[in-house]
């Protein structure tokens, strides 16, 4: 596509070629063309950290959870639809199907903490409340972390409950919120 053109003596010179790509391009939305060059959804499966490299390692686990599709995604939110403990995906295409409901149904023998915070004084849906959920395992103390969002991702707003997964066998020692005003 040709570069606008900036100044007003520009526009003679390259203001029809700039004018065609627009028109292309217009052309190339209304017929659901990809821009991205149709790459398939990939979901990772963290790995954890490697000893040798001292960083995380990730695999493309994407035709396993049944993500691997070829359509156009742009935006993508989690939530716990059915209430079972596991985190189900809503994504959203540029091209058919608009909207993509994928559920989780994991053995749901998981242990899980929800967290649906709601603030006192102005801010009602807690944006930017981060919960710390401290658990005792044998080998010690792990904290998570999670951070209520007005929006994640491009053009996404997931669940604003804070989903937990925990560990077998660990025990639930402290949930600690700290607020956006600092309060804790």
């Amino acid at each position: 596509m040709s570069h606008a053109p900036v100044l007003a003596e520009d526009h003679a010179e390259h203001g029809a070629a700039y004018s065609q790509g627009y028109k292309v391009l217009h052309e190339q939305v209304d017929s659901g063309v990809s821009w991205s060059g149709n790459e398939r959804n990939v979901a990772f499966l963290n790995l954890g950290a490697s000893a040798k490299d001292n960083g995380p390692r990730f695999a493309d686990a994407s035709s396993a959870f049944g993500f691997d599709f070829a359509d156009d995604a742009r935006g993508i939110s989690s939530i716990d639809w059915d209430f079972d403990g596991d985190l189900d995906l809503f994504v959203t295409n540029r091209t058919a199907p608009r909207l993509r409901f994928l559920q989780n149904n994991s053995d749901g023998r998981g242990q899980f903490l929800v967290l649906k915070l709601i603030g006192t004084e102005g801010n009602r849906d807690a944006i930017g409340a981060r919960a710390e959920v401290t658990l005792r395992k044998d080998d010690g103390e792990v904290t998570l972390l999670r951070t209520v969002y007005a929006g994640n991702g491009f053009v996404s707003q997931s669940s604003k409950w804070l989903h937990f997964g925990l560990d077998q066998g660990a025990s639930l020692e402290k949930v600690a919120v700290r607020w956006p005003g600092g309060e804790r």
